[in-house]
């Protein structure tokens, strides 16, 4: 599991603590000039045996950037939508994938975090309690 930097460093006003600015931003490119979600993920995915599987949380803007990184190391890439409202867009995006798979993309159901009078749907309430867990990969 990892949870890349989401934020260009460029773009957004970083935290004065380094390791707090590290975790939240990173550079839209490096030297190569391929993009720093690229570049994240091939390292990722290089950490894991064939048949490995890894899973992203992200933000739902970076749909496109996660599906061409996985391109070519992983596949079988398993989609969940996270939405703040059953009336909201997605916010966020948990991605698995297996590397070296060739199985196509799966888009789950989504989960929806909170009622309309604010409180966490029932789903929500017990992933945070622990008492529920999302199936996300093939294990």
């Amino acid at each position: 599991m990892t949870n890349p930097p989401f934020f260009d460093a460029a773009r957004v006003r970083l935290s004065p603590d380094g390791a707090r600015a590290r975790a939240h931003a990173g550079p839209a490119h490096g030297a190569s000039d391929e993009p720093f979600l690229a570049r994240w993920l091939r390292a990722c995915t290089a950490l894991l045996a064939p048949g490995g599987q890894l899973v992203v949380i992200h933000r739902a803007d970076a749909l496109k950037g996660l599906l061409l990184a996985f391109a070519g190391r992983a596949g079988g890439v398993r989609l969940l939508p996270v939405h703040p409202r059953a009336d909201q867009p997605a916010i966020r995006l948990l991605a698995a994938a297996t590397k070296g798979s060739r199985a196509p993309l799966t888009l789950l159901p989504p989960l929806i975090l909170h009622q309309a009078d604010g409180r966490f749907t029932a789903q929500a309430d017990a992933l945070h309690r622990g008492e529920a867990t999302l199936a996300l990969t093939d294990a």
